[in-house]
């Protein structure tokens, strides 16, 4: 077994470092640094994710492929594509998720799975962090990193995942509300 796994959760919702019991944790002069509180919010990453193939494939055929610099991307609006029909189970599920799903792609050509796992903890520690830029608006968006993510600095990284959110929102953001925050110009007077 492994010293350096993380996966003990007690009663009171905390995480324990693997090998300390509760009991550990509770003694005099142990410092509570070491316990971190598991996550009590409703939408966690889970949420965030897209996962069915059929979904991929519909926001791939319907929108381009972006590009940023350090990642390409897909974005659509779901209310924008034709709709499908649901197993009764998915009704649930679809009615869960209004707001955004993102989804990653990382291929064989990225590396070994250990890189290219890698990738992905890092992308979707960054998108967790920057998921509230696409607060409320029903998109998919897929992300396509390049290899240069493995090594980029977690600044640079997030600073990428922010610019991309700030693009998707802009690009997927309905004509109406986008018009009701721009004010529309003076009319310059005729003479």
């Amino acid at each position: 077994m492994s010293t350096d796994r993380i996966d003990q959760v007690d009663n009171a919702g905390y995480i324990q470092p693997f090998g300390l019991s509760a009991k550990t944790a509770d003694a005099p002069g142990f410092p509570m640094a070491m316990t971190l509180p598991t996550s009590s919010n409703p939408t966690s990453n889970r949420d965030l994710r897209l996962r069915r193939h059929a979904d991929y494939q519909r926001a791939y055929a319907a929108s381009r492929k972006q590009h940023s610099r350090e990642m390409s991307y897909f974005c659509t609006r779901r209310d924008s594509l034709p709709p499908r029909r649901l197993h009764p189970d998915e009704d649930l599920l679809l009615a869960l998720t209004r707001g955004p799903r993102i989804g990653l792609t990382v291929g064989k050509v990225m590396g070994k799975a250990h890189d290219r796992n890698r990738i992905k903890r890092r992308l979707r520690e960054a998108v967790r962090l920057h998921a509230p830029l696409l607060a409320g608006l029903p998109v998919d968006v897929i992300l396509h990193p390049r290899r240069t993510v493995l090594l980029l600095e977690w600044d640079r990284l997030q600073r990428e995942i922010a610019n991309v959110f700030r693009a998707v929102r802009k690009q997927c953001t309905p004509a109406s509300a986008a018009s009701a925050t721009i004010p529309a110009p003076a009319p310059t007077p005729q003479s």
